[in-house]
């Protein structure tokens, strides 16, 4: 669900007109971005990417049942998602912000 979650808003990231919000309660101004098509897909690239440890890690767990030691693989995708996959996904998108909003 969380693959799914993530995948959608990137996708919807990436078609928006108007510049996407990463910070829950911030909005982007429109005025301060500099290229909005480029700053969207960018930002939906990013929960795209970010969604592909979550698939892995259900797509393992789901075979678990056949093979038991799949869940420690499905276990350490959530982990690597969740511990260095969102200071990473953090640090890209302060690099996109760099990129498309002039201060």
């Amino acid at each position: 669900i969380c693959a799914a979650l993530f995948a959608v808003i990137g996708i919807r990231a990436g078609k928006s007109d108007k510049p996407v919000n990463f910070w829950a309660g911030v909005k982007v101004d429109p005025r301060k971005v500099t290229d909005v098509y480029a700053y969207n897909a960018a930002c939906g690239r990013l929960w795209k990417t970010y969604s592909v440890p979550y698939w892995i890690a259900g797509f393992f767990g789901a075979i678990s049942g056949m093979w038991e030691f799949f869940i420690y693989f499905s276990l350490a995708a959530l982990i690597l998602a969740c511990v260095p996959g969102i200071s990473l996904l953090i640090r890209q998108y302060n690099r996109i912000e760099k990129q498309y909003i002039s201060r």
